[in-house]
């Protein structure tokens, strides 16, 4: 691929595989009864703009050649590796998008658990032997900043492989999913206020693919140095506190759309239940069929 070419040039459209694994993390909101319809665009990163409710979507994994161009210059910091991990920073980025359609970040009582929301820091270095966090994304993620531990702390809970309830079954973790479950309860019969803005929009970018690479390897460096990952760059790489996702990545070595959780659930939920018109739309049936390979 030309790498002069600027982003903003490039015809890039969400892929099946990618539009698969929106539509199971719409399903898993939806079997958990939270009225929340997923909203998203393609952007240079994975993110949701403070007050938005929509997802970026990162241009690079759209396209088989830009993915391993991604793998080739980040290497280990590549984290969309498998379907579980990309699964695992959807349903993040939904945690933050949640907390500013409800407004979640209102209630007093969440300070207590998840501390103040401060400024974010330049640098973070996570404990390894903290046991008040919950594990889902790499480098410890929950313990950059309060509003991270929520979003981490959300994303387990609506996990469908998490069973969080036999993994975390006392101490601060398990306090904080439950807050979370909570909160979820409160919400089901609310409606959420969509500010859906796209942000940093692919089509804003001034980037070159290859100057797109140069900042964000100089970023990378930068961070290195101040030891936000440093020694913990590979220790965290495919750690995960659920059990069930160590199986299932050891069994299956799972990639693409092949992850496959609960046909038989997806199902007979279906039949269980009336679908409003506008999750029908949203949630391809078909899609939720590519995920037929593994039955657990």
């Amino acid at each position: 691929m030309n790498q002069s070419i600027k982003i903003s040039k490039l015809d890039l459209k969400i892929t099946e595989k990618i539009q698969s694994l929106l539509d199971f993390v719409q399903f898993e909101l939806y079997s958990k009864d939270i009225n929340f319809e997923l909203d998203y665009y393609v952007s240079t990163e994975w993110f949701v703009a403070d007050n938005s409710t929509s997802l970026a979507i990162p241009f690079y994994l759209l396209n088989e050649e830009l993915i391993n161009l991604e793998s080739e210059n980040m290497y280990s910091e590549f984290e969309e590796r498998s379907d579980i991990e990309i699964l695992k920073i959807i349903r993040h980025e939904v945690g933050h998008a949640i907390d500013n359609a409800f407004k979640l970040y209102n209630d007093s009582s969440r300070s207590l658990l998840f501390g103040n929301e401060k400024k974010y820091p330049k640098t973070y270095r996570p404990s390894l032997t903290h046991n008040q966090y919950v594990q889902n994304l790499r480098n410890s993620y929950a313990q950059s900043h309060p509003a991270e531990d929520f979003a981490e702390t959300f994303a387990v809970w609506l996990d469908t492989f998490s069973s969080w309830k036999e993994v975390y079954k006392v101490g601060e973790v398990r306090r904080k999913l439950e807050y979370i479950n909570f909160l979820m309860s409160e919400i089901r019969h609310k409606k959420p206020r969509y500010k859906r803005n796209q942000v940093d929009a692919i089509n804003e970018s001034k980037d070159s693919i290859r100057s797109y690479y140069s900042n964000k390897l100089r970023d990378y460096k930068i961070e290195e140095k101040c030891e936000i990952f440093g020694p913990y760059k590979l220790s965290f790489w495919n750690y995960s506190s659920s059990k069930s996702s160590k199986i299932l990545e050891k069994k299956y070595e799972l990639t693409h759309v092949e992850i496959g959780p609960f046909i038989d659930f997806a199902q007979s939920y279906f039949k269980s239940k009336t679908l409003p018109p506008k999750l029908i739309n949203s949630v391809s049936i078909e899609n939720l069929k590519l995920f037929s390979e593994v039955i657990l």
